[in-house]
């Protein structure tokens, strides 16, 4: 907005008035002095009548501007991520039976979970059996590894560290109110 007013010699002079984001507004007469409004509403009409007054005589004009929009809330925290259960299919080519294993942050140490026989049926896999159900310790990371100890590369050992029996391994965080993770393994 400009209006006009007169300078400290009662010359004519201009007045600048900016709207910032943050709703206050900031004027300057001349070089010397300066105007602040603050706490003004977002999004609102404010008008002025300024008035210059010199030895021409007086003029006066309304002014009106809009504070600038409210800025948006900042979004919300991410949500905590993590699985509350996982389901285990066990799709492996071979038919083999798997192990598995769970490193279990929160306990600090690798166990031994379970067995999961093949789940091959005439309609492909998954068909035979229901899933193996893992369920991690709430806030803590998980590593849950599916042993092959009948894979060409493992010796027949069950050992969820050696890399040639590891037939999937999973990574995570264990999450009570997290979504069920399906993890087919093939």
């Amino acid at each position: 907005m400009t209006a006009l007013g007169p300078d400290l010699e009662g010359s004519a002079s201009a007045e600048q008035v900016k709207v910032t984001a943050n709703g206050s507004t900031t004027g300057n007469f001349g070089t010397t002095h300066s105007r602040e409004l603050t706490n003004l509403a977002p999004d609102t009409e404010y008008c002025f009548t300024s008035k210059a007054i010199n030895s021409e005589g007086t003029r006066s004009r309304e002014n009106c501007f809009r504070t600038d929009a409210a800025p948006p809330p900042p979004p919300p925290p991410p949500a905590p991520s993590g699985v509350s259960r996982i389901q285990v299919f066990n799709c492996e080519s071979h038919e083999h039976t798997l192990h598995l294993w769970m490193f279990d942050a929160a306990v600090g140490y690798w166990q031994e979970l379970g067995t999961q026989a093949s789940q091959w049926g005439p309609n492909g896999c998954p068909s035979a059996g229901p899933p193996f159900i893992v369920t991690p310790t709430d806030g803590y990371p998980f590593r849950l590894v599916a042993v092959d100890p009948e894979s060409d590369f493992c010796d027949g050992e069950n050992d969820p560290l050696n890399g040639g029996c590891q037939k999937s391994d999973l990574w995570g965080r264990g999450l009570a109110s997290g979504p069920v993770y399906r993890h087919v393994i093939f």
